[in-house]
């Protein structure tokens, strides 16, 4: 996870929702109508065709919503920052504060990300194989953080990214202190499940393909550490870059 910092809200869909506000205000209040239904049939999922939009009607859709979401993220999932584009299904959107519980944020650009598939997304949670394959969006389902012991950590935190430490072989643990694992960050791992089979081989993966590809040119690790901040201070960071760094470390003895 990494500070989400939220851009400028998106004029087209701040003007979508003032034109829209009388009725978004009767979908929610209206109780017959469930989250979903208002979120995937009220809320256009694709631009209609320019012949087809109305001059006087304020056009958006879900497509350019995910477009700024993901562009604000760097191209990484809110939650696991693997790499994500804004084609769906790529990367849905997700409410981190649940729209099934908290109707009236349904819209609120503030609590919308952009997620991953989270592996296997069509998998039922009953299914216990599969269940323990779904991450980050998939896997959080309806669980809502204001309603548990340990709320799960925002990306909109500003040092959520503390809070998580990485293994040389991709796994993920809670910041430790005192002797004790920060219980906000575990809740976060266990109810996301990022730290699954999945996520560490891909985790791997990623740093083996930034070992890979910069082999050939001896470089010593303060090189190769200097090469890797270029690549997470860009627009479009490296996805699983945290990992990367745990792996480098360990793989040239620096480990901390």
């Amino acid at each position: 996870m990494r500070k989400i910092s939220k851009a400028k809200e998106p004029e087209g869909f701040i003007k979508w929702k003032e034109h829209q506000a009388l009725e978004i205000q009767s979908w929610i209040e209206d109780e017959q109508m469930s989250a979903g239904e208002i979120w995937d049939n009220k809320f256009p999922s694709r631009p209609l065709p320019i012949e087809m939009q109305e001059i006087d009607y304020p056009q958006y859709s879900k497509q350019e919503l995910r477009e700024s979401l993901v562009r604000e993220q760097g191209y990484l999932c809110c939650y696991c920052l693997a790499g994500i584009t804004s084609e769906h299904p790529s990367a849905p959107i997700e409410h981190f504060l649940p729209k099934s519980i908290h109707r009236s944020l349904i819209f609120d650009y503030k609590n919308l990300h952009a997620s991953c598939v989270g592996m296997v997304r069509n998998a039922k949670r009953s299914d216990s194989y599969k269940s323990k394959l779904l991450n980050c969006d998939a896997s959080k389902g309806p669980y809502d953080p204001g309603d548990a012991a340990y709320s799960i950590v925002s990306p909109l935190e500003e040092h959520c990214e503390a809070l998580f430490v990485f293994g040389a072989d991709g796994q993920i643990q809670a910041v430790e202190e005192n002797g004790e694992r920060d219980p906000r960050a575990k809740e976060t791992i266990k109810v996301l499940n990022l730290d699954n089979e999945n996520l560490r081989k891909m985790r791997l993966e990623a740093f083996f393909a930034f070992i890979f590809e910069l082999e050939d040119n001896n470089l010593s690790f303060e090189e190769l550490m200097l090469e890797l901040e270029s690549l997470i201070d860009s627009d479009r960071p490296l996805p699983f870059y945290p990992s990367i760094i745990a792996s480098l470390q360990a793989y040239y003895g620096y480990a901390t």
